[in-house]
């Protein structure tokens, strides 16, 4: 099992206190946590938290390489347009570098997981655009990037919400997703009761269980 953001709006937080508590849920998790961030569309989020919602795309990829220099070096000098500090001790530092999920559908959020990411996850898409974003990914970048989709949970009783969803796996294993992140709502009870359902199936559809 893997823990991960999907996703947090990095341009809203602070890059060393971020970088801070993903170093330290790698270490809690034994290295199963993965940080899924994105730049955020709406701005009212960034009036609320007196962000800049004009410069959040080029904040965000400085706080990408901040946290990654963080993470490998342990507090080693850095600078760039945003983010500028003189060494200093930076722990835990993880064992493996903490992947970065970037998610999002356009085009800048493409160039930013080619440029920075481990991974890259669709948001409120289907299984066709899915392909075509994928296909535009691989031609930014030759280095491995693993293709996750997100995507609500059918409508139903949780049985049928199940059944219907697991019924969208092999649309989304031709697309390219090599993995399904199952959004099941908002009400914990219920979100819960779609969960259980989902992980009933895995059982039989192990493409589902991940």
């Amino acid at each position: 099992m893997e823990l991960v953001t999907s996703v947090l709006l990095l341009p809203l937080r602070n890059p060393y206190v971020v970088a801070k508590q993903a170093a330290t849920l790698a270490r809690l998790s034994g290295d199963r946590f993965v940080l899924g961030v994105g730049v955020g569309w709406e701005r009212f989020e960034f009036d609320a938290t007196g962000a800049d919602f004009t410069t959040r795309g080029a904040r965000t990829d400085s706080a990408l390489q901040l946290i990654r220099s963080l993470h490998t070096t342990g507090g080693a000098a850095f600078a760039n347009p945003h983010h500028d500090h003189p060494s200093g001790h930076f722990a835990p530092v993880p064992e493996l570098p903490v992947p970065l999920l970037i998610g999002g559908n356009s085009d800048a959020a493409l160039r930013r997981a080619a440029r920075y990411g481990d991974r890259w996850q669709s948001h409120g898409i289907g299984p066709e655009e899915f392909a075509t974003r994928v296909s535009r990914l691989r031609s930014l970048t030759d280095r491995p990037l693993a293709t996750d989709a997100r995507t609500p949970i059918a409508d139903g009783s949780p049985a049928q919400a199940a059944q219907a969803t697991a019924g969208e796996l092999d649309a989304w294993a031709s697309a390219g997703a090599e993995r399904l992140a199952v959004w099941c709502g908002p009400d914990a009870d219920r979100a819960g009761e779609r969960m259980r359902a989902l992980a009933a199936l895995s059982q039989a559809r192990p493409y589902l269980a991940r």
